[in-house]
C-alpha cells in the first residue's frame, strides 16, 4: 500500500509546457475580439448620442419657431435660452460630445449639423419649399 503511494507521489505531475501556451493564445485571441467589438459599440453610441443631439435641437428649432412665428427670426440666444443643455451656434466645427450643433436659419427653413466625437458629420435640414421637407444625411453609407 505505501508503495503505490510512492509511486504516485514521485512521478511528475502537473501541466506540459505546452498546455498553458495553448490556453494564453486562446486568451489572447478572445481579447483581441472583444476589445474590437467593444470600440465599435463606443463608436456607434457617440454617433447615436449625435442623432440624439440633432433631434433636441430640431424640437427646440420647431419650438422656437412657434413663437416666433417664422425660421428668420430665430437666433441662438433664443434657442439656447428655450434649451440650455444644447450650445447652438454659427461657426463650423461644432462637437457633439460637449453638445454643440451649428445652425443655418433662412426664411424657409434651417440646418442643423454636427460632429460625432467618432469623427462622422450628422446634419439634418428643414424647409417648406420641397417635400419631403425634412431631410437627414451623415455621409456615404450612413443612414440614420
Amino acid at each position: 500500500m505505501f508503495g503505490r503511494t510512492r509511486a504516485r507521489t514521485s512521478g511528475q505531475g502537473g501541466f506540459t509546457l505546452v498546455e498553458p501556451l495553448v490556453a494564453m493564445i486562446v486568451l489572447s485571441i478572445l481579447a483581441g475580439i472583444s476589445t474590437k467589438m467593444f470600440l465599435g459599440q463606443r463608436g456607434r453610441a457617440y454617433d447615436v448620442s449625435a442623432v440624439a443631439l440633432l433631434r433636441d435641437a430640431a424640437i427646440t428649432v420647431e419650438v422656437a419657431d412657434t413663437a416666433t412665428q417664422g425660421y428668420a427670426a430665430i437666433t441662438p440666444a433664443r434657442l439656447m435660452a428655450i434649451n440650455p443643455g444644447i450650445h447652438f451656434q454659427t461657426t463650423v466645427g461644432p462637437r457633439a460630445s460637449a453638445g454643440e450643433v451649428r445652425i443655418v436659419v433662412g426664411a424657409s427653413g434651417f440646418v442643423l449639423d454636427t460632429i460625432s466625437t467618432s469623427g462622422a458629420t450628422y446634419v439634418f435640414s428643414k424647409t417648406t419649399l420641397k417635400s419631403p421637407s425634412v431631410a437627414r444625411t451623415c455621409g456615404v453609407g450612413c443612414t440614420w
